[in-house]
């Protein structure tokens, strides 16, 4: 790998904000309550994943890793309604968000690979 393309980097910076995120946006918990905004466990995990599938492309570049992207985006996007945090707008919108950009980043590697076409596809 020479450089990293767009996608790429787009893909980095989800995963870095996905994991830091859960410290940095404001949120008051209740007395007794967690200190970390809702669902900011899902949010460390997936940026953990995304970070992984990052670095196992750079190695070589598979589908099946363009497909778990994808589904990582997904849960991402229905995460707050699936682990019960949905009433915190927060952490909606951070999920749906970093959810989508992470969809269009990897849809973005699927369509637009870069020049050396490092997509293995068996």
């Amino acid at each position: 790998m020479d450089k990293l393309d767009w996608q790429e980097w787009l893909i980095g910076i989800v995963g870095v904000w996905l994991i830091a995120s859960p410290f940095l946006l404001p949120y008051t918990p209740a007395e007794g309550a967690s200190a970390l905004i809702p669902g900011g466990t899902a949010f460390i995990m997936a940026g953990a994943l995304t970070l992984a599938l990052l670095l196992l492309g750079w190695l070589e570049l598979a589908a099946w890793q363009l497909g778990a992207g994808i589904i990582l985006a997904i849960v991402l996007i229905i995460s707050p309604w699936l682990f019960g945090f949905a009433s915190v707008g927060t952490s909606v919108f951070n999920a749906v968000v970093s959810g989508v950009v992470l969809g269009l980043a990897v849809l973005g590697e699927w369509v637009l690979p870069n020049d050396d076409q490092r997509i293995s596809h068996h």
